[in-house]
């Protein structure tokens, strides 16, 4: 008989206390019907063994439940309010894994390094994305959806300056860059015709193969105008119009500045 009861003290009596905790606040919620409410800012639940403890309250505000170990550390932690999340945390405190919903109204996860630095993020929402970032949270390897339409792949240095972009839709092609937010080199195709860009400094001058009609070479100076023009119909020189005209705008086609920014936002743009 002894030996029961001690099952029943061990085993029973705390699921007892943890059913009668939730049927108190059951009953301040329906406050309405019972009459009874329980008003606190903060309730913690310590385990038999006071090894762990749970805690429902508000918190800086924010109405959180939280999960501790022997050490007071956070290892879970539920958050409501606008932007509700699910965090994971190691031994220490810090939080390695996070779920939640930002500021945009996009879903969003997040993994840390022990240093609580953002290392991975996934974002969901129109226009989904995937992040990897270096110890200091520059973006170095991303794949993302971009507003024009089509997916790309970013790549950047190791100082989070990009580096190479490969790109779907309806434009698709490959990108190479050197510590500048424009390309040197570009391959792809441009309202459906092949090219091949080899460019200058600033961004405006450069060399252009394209297979259009006809195919040829075009060279253009600083400022973007057409100095000379290679085709099987023979070499135009100076101010002088090819057959494929001048291009529609300031030699900005291959400026992919759109590109750049859902590829490699920046730190804080995220979320």
């Amino acid at each position: 008989m002894k030996n029961v009861w001690k099952i029943i003290i061990r085993n029973i009596l705390p699921l007892f206390n943890l059913a009668l905790f939730a049927c108190l606040i059951m009953m301040g919620v329906s406050g309405k019907n019972s009459g009874a409410q329980i008003d606190a800012e903060r309730v913690k639940i310590l385990s038999a063994d006071q090894k762990g403890s749970i805690e429902i309250g508000f918190f800086e505000g924010k109405p959180l439940i939280r999960f501790l170990d022997e050490k007071g550390n956070e290892t879970l932690c539920l958050q409501g309010s606008k932007e509700p999340s699910i965090a994971l945390y190691d031994g220490k405190g810090v939080a390695l894994a996070s779920l939640l919903v930002n500021s945009h109204e996009e879903a969003q996860m997040l993994f840390s390094d022990e240093r609580n630095a953002n290392r991975l993020e996934i974002k969901g929402g129109g226009f989904p994305a995937i992040y990897l970032k270096n110890p200091q949270e520059a973006v170095l390897g991303s794949w993302s959806l971009f507003q024009e339409g089509g997916c790309g792949f970013g790549l950047a240095q190791s100082d989070g300056m990009v580096s190479a972009i490969l790109r779907g839709g309806d434009r698709p092609g490959l990108a190479f860059y050197d510590q500048s937010d424009l390309p040197g080199a570009v391959f792809g195709l441009m309202e459906k015709v092949p090219h091949l860009l080899i460019a200058g400094e600033n961004g405006e001058e450069g060399v252009l193969i394209h297979g259009g009609q006809p195919s040829g070479m075009m060279v253009m100076d600083e400022e973007g105008q057409l100095k000379v023009f290679i085709s099987k119909h023979g070499i135009y020189q100076g101010k002088e119009k090819s057959a494929m005209g001048q291009p529609k705008e300031k030699q900005k086609l291959f400026s992919l500045e759109g590109n750049l920014k859902s590829l490699f936002p920046k730190k804080g743009e995220m979320r």
